[in-house]
């Protein structure tokens, strides 16, 4: 079997999504104003650390130029920190604003052929050589009523920034195995939702050398 088991379609945002993106922009807001102020944290520890580290090596090489050495430190420190900084953030802001002036969601209907559980997630086989890994919030509900992993489902998401808005379980619970032995699966790399060209029987090997496919 290669068919896919997945099947898309949009439709126009409820009431009740519209007010989710509309938190989840107030919220992105927030992050990014605490991002600026970690980042100005960092910058000024680090960069008074490397500083003094080099003030001091100024001092024993040679007294005349420590001062430079510690200038030096400082203005190398907040590079390397500045260009560390996470950019996610700032990026799925501007998605999600697309989202909400777009006014639709994606659905995803998804009927796997088995499931994988790992900590805090799930690969599902969907045919055609991939798996779909789901490890976000909306599957607590479907998880504590028994309904997930589920046969037949619908993943309702946002086209831009593809975050995942909720989750319609329509068939019946299915059980779950555990994947075998091989390479550990770096999960940070992995998004909620990424389409992976894996297969669940040799997933670790895979992984290692994932290519991510996405949404159509």
């Amino acid at each position: 079997m290669s068919e896919t088991a997945i099947a898309y379609e949009h439709r126009p945002m409820e009431l009740h999504e519209v007010r989710e993106v509309e938190r989840l922009i107030s919220g992105q807001a927030a992050d990014r104003a605490f991002d600026r102020l970690w980042l100005a944290a960092r910058v000024t520890l680090v960069g008074g650390v490397c500083a003094l580290v080099a003030w001091i090596v100024g001092k024993v090489v040679a007294a005349q130029d420590s001062w430079r050495f510690a200038g030096t430190g400082f203005v190398a420190a907040v590079i390397v920190v500045a260009w560390r900084r996470p950019r996610s953030l700032r990026i799925e802001s501007s998605l999600l604003a697309k989202d909400r002036d777009l006014g639709e969601v994606q659905l995803m209907r998804v009927q796997p052929r088995d499931v994988a559980s790992v900590p805090g997630g799930f690969f599902l086989d969907v045919g055609d050589g991939d798996v779909l890994y789901l490890c976000g919030r909306y599957l607590h509900e479907p998880l504590r009523a028994r309904l997930f992993p589920n046969r037949d489902f619908t993943l309702v998401r946002l086209p831009h920034s593809k975050v995942i808005l909720d989750i319609e379980c329509h068939g019946r619970p299915m059980g779950v195995t555990t994947p075998p032995p091989g390479p550990p699966i770096d999960l940070e790399r992995i998004t909620d939702g990424a389409i992976l060209h894996a297969r669940l029987t040799t997933l670790g090997q895979d992984v290692a050398s994932i290519r991510v496919k996405g949404w159509k």
